[in-house]
C-alpha cells in the first residue's frame, strides 16, 4: 500500500519581494533630494522695471560683481504693459543681505570698450546686477532704469570731479596714476544748474594714499596736438582710453588726506592741471585798451619768460562814459614760483603781503605788464610781465585785488606795426614793371644767347683757351731748362761785376800800381794825357800867337 504524498501549504510573507527595494530607494533618494533643495533653497525676490527685452526666466542670471548670486524665474507682463514684473531666486547665503536699501538694475544691455569682457553679453544676453544691503529680505522691490552711479563699496572712497564738459570720459573709464590703472569711473551726472557735470571716481582702499587734498585731475582720453613747447607733435592715448575716456591725476607730497566724496576740479590737459593757480596763488588785475586779442582763461603769466601764474578771467567791455573798448584781465601768481633766498622764505598761509613788496620794488625798476606770446605772431597769447626800457614812473595801484600798470606799445606789438609799416613799402614798389622789366631782360639775353654771332664768339675764346692750354703744357715742360740756363747767367754776370767793381774801385790794382803795363796802367796813362791836353788847351786860350811863333821862353 502505497502512503499518500503530503499536501503543500501556501504561506504569504508579510515582507513584500526584494524587487519592491529598487523603486521604494529611488522614491527616498527622490524625497531626500526634494527635501535638501527645499532646505538649501535661497530667498525669492520680485523686482518691477521698466519694459525692456532680454530678460527670459530660468536663462537670466544675478550678479554680484561679476559672481552669480541667483538666477530668474519668472518674467511677467504688467496690465498696463508699461513694466515687467521679474521674480528672482538667490543662493541661500544671500538671505541675510537682501534688507532695505538694497538696488536691481538691467545689465549687460550695452557694450562698454572700456571693459571688454561686456563683449559676451551680444551672446549671452543682460544680467541683473545688484547692490546688496543688509537685514531681513524685502520680497517686492522697484528696480532702477539704470546702474546707479554709486554703489556701496566696502573699501575705498569716491571723489566727485567737476567739469564743463563730459568729452569722451563714459563709465567703467580707467584713473590712472603715472599709467598704472588705480581706479575707475562709476558714473556721470549733469549738474542741476546744467552748467557742468559731476563725474564718480572710485579709488580702492589699496590705492587711497596716492590721493591727497591737493591732487590735480585732468582727462587723458583725447587726442592732443602740440606744435610748440617741450613736445611738439600729435599724442594719442591708448585705444581703451580713445573710447572710453580716461583720467590722469598727479598728487604733491604736501596734502592732507580726503574723505568721501570729496570734490575736485577736472582739468582739460596735464598742461591745464599743472598750472592751475594753488589755493594760496595771489590774485592780481590789469586792464587792456581794446579787446583780449586771442587772450583767454588759463593763459600763461609769464615774469622774465617764467611761468608764475595763469590768467583766471578775461573780461571786455565798452565804457560808455569813456566812449572805448576796454578788457579787464585777472591772474594770480603762485608764490612757489618765485623762490627766495637770503635768510627768508614765504608765508604759505599769508603771501600777498611780500608777493605786492616784490612786486612794487620791480615795478620802481620799470617792470610792466604786456600782452605777448608763447612764440611770436604764431603762439597763444600771455600776459608778460618784463623790464620797459624808459617806462614812466608808476606804482602798483590799490585796489581789490591790486592793479599792475600795462603797457601796450611795447613788445609784439610794436614789432608787429613795423612789420606792417615794411609791408606796406614793399607792397607800394612796381612790382609788376619790375617782373616785366626782368621778363625782357631775361628774353634779351635768350635772344643773345641764340645769335650765330654769339656762338662763333664761344668758339673763337674756345679755340684761345686751347691754344693757351698748349702754350702752358709747353712752357711747363721747357721752364726746368730755361730756368737752369738763367741761373747759370746770372751767377756769370755776379762774377763779372765782382771783378769790374775790384778793378775800377778807388782803392784798387790801378791806383795801387801805376807801374803795371795792364788795364790799371792804360787807365793811369789815359789820365796823364787828358791831363796834358787841358795844359794844352789853358797855354793856347792865354797865347794864340803861339801856333805861328811857338812857346816863347
Amino acid at each position: 500500500m502505497n502512503n499518500p504524498l503530503p499536501s503543500a501549504t501556501i504561506k504569504r510573507s508579510r515582507w513584500p519581494g526584494l524587487i519592491w527595494a529598487v523603486p521604494v530607494a529611488a522614491l527616498a533618494i527622490v524625497a531626500w533630494l526634494a527635501l535638501r533643495s527645499y532646505m538649501e533653497q535661497g530667498p525669492t525676490v520680485t523686482v518691477q522695471f521698466p519694459t525692456m527685452g532680454g530678460i527670459k526666466a530660468n536663462h537670466t542670471v544675478v550678479k554680484y560683481r561679476g559672481v552669480t548670486v541667483g538666477h530668474v524665474t519668472a518674467v511677467k507682463l504688467s496690465k498696463s504693459l508699461g513694466e515687467i514684473s521679474v521674480s528672482m531666486r538667490f543662493d541661500n547665503y544671500m538671505a541675510h543681505h537682501l534688507g532695505k536699501g538694497t538696488r536691481y538694475w538691467v545689465a549687460g544691455e550695452k557694450v562698454s570698450f572700456s571693459d571688454l569682457s561686456s563683449l559676451k553679453s551680444i551672446i549671452a544676453g543682460p544680467y541683473i546686477g545688484i547692490d546688496p544691503h543688509s537685514g531681513p529680505t524685502r520680497h517686492h522691490v522697484i528696480g532702477l532704469d539704470e546702474e546707479p552711479v554709486l554703489k556701496s563699496e566696502s573699501k575705498g572712497i569716491t571723489l566727485i570731479l567737476h567739469a564743463p564738459e563730459k568729452g569722451n570720459i563714459s563709465r567703467g573709464a580707467p584713473i590712472l596714476f603715472r599709467g598704472e590703472q588705480v581706479g575707475e569711473i562709476r558714473g556721470e551726472t549733469l549738474q542741476k544748474n546744467g552748467e557742468g557735470f559731476d563725474i564718480y571716481a572710485f579709488i580702492p582702499e589699496t590705492n587711497q594714499h596716492l590721493v591727497n587734498a591737493r591732487s590735480r585731475f585732468w582727462s587723458s582720453g583725447n587726442i592732443a596736438v602740440s606744435l610748440f613747447g617741450e613736445h611738439p607733435g600729435v599724442h594719442i592715448p591708448a585705444i581703451p582710453a580713445l573710447i572710453s575716456g580716461a583720467i590722469s591725476f598727479s598728487t604733491p607730497k604736501a596734502g592732507s588726506s580726503v574723505d568721501n566724496n570729496a570734490q575736485f576740479p577736472l582739468y582739460a590737459s596735464a598742461a591745464a592741471a599743472k598750472n592751475a593757480p594753488v589755493e594760496n596763488a595771489v590774485a592780481y588785475q590789469m586792464r587792456l585798451p581794446g579787446g583780449p586779442q586771442g587772450l583767454k582763461t588759463g593763459a600763461a603769466v609769464m615774469l622774465e619768460g617764467a611761468r608764475v601764474g595763469s590768467v583766471t578771467a578775461v573780461h571786455m567791455f565798452f565804457d560808455t562814459r569813456r566812449q572805448a573798448l576796454l578788457t579787464d584781465i585777472d591772474i594770480k601768481i603762485n608764490p612757489e614760483a618765485i623762490p627766495l633766498q637770503g635768510g627768508q622764505a614765504w608765508d604759505m598761509a599769508h603771501p600777498s603781503a611780500q608777493m605786492n613788496g616784490i612786486l612794487r620794488h620791480l615795478i620802481a625798476q620799470g617792470l610792466r605788464a604786456q600782452l605777448g606770446s608763447t612764440v611770436p605772431m604764431l603762439g597763444s597769447r600771455v600776459i608778460d610781465l618784463s623790464l620797459v626800457p624808459g617806462a614812466k614812473a608808476t606804482r602798483l595801484l590799490p585796489g581789490q585785488p591790486p592793479i599792475i600798470p600795462m603797457v601796450h606799445e611795447a613788445g609784439i606789438q610794436n614789432s608787429v606795426r613795423q612789420l606792417n609799416g615794411i609791408l606796406t613799402k614793399i607792397h607800394a614798389l612796381p612790382l609788376q614793371k619790375i617782373a616785366a622789366n626782368l621778363d625782357q631782360l631775361s628774353q634779351n639775353l635768350a635772344t643773345v644767347s641764340s645769335s650765330p654771332q654769339t656762338r662763333e664768339t664761344l668758339q673763337h675764346v674756345q679755340q684761345t683757351m686751347a691754344h693757351l692750354d698748349a702754350l702752358t703744357r709747353t712752357a711747363n715742360q721747357q721752364l726746368p731748362a730755361i730756368l737752369k740756363s738763367l741761373k747759370g747767367a746770372s751767377q756769370e754776370a755776379h762774377a763779372a761785376l765782382q771783378s769790374g767793381n775790384a778793378l775800377l774801385h778807388s782803392q784798387g790794382s790801378a791806383a795801387n800800381a801805376p807801374e803795371s803795363t795792364t788795364l790799371p796802367r792804360a787807365l793811369y796813362e789815359l789820365s796823364r794825357t787828358a791831363q796834358s791836353l787841358r795844359e794844352l788847351t789853358d797855354y793856347l786860350n792865354s797865347h794864340p800867337n803861339a801856333l805861328i811863333f811857338g812857346k816863347r821862353p
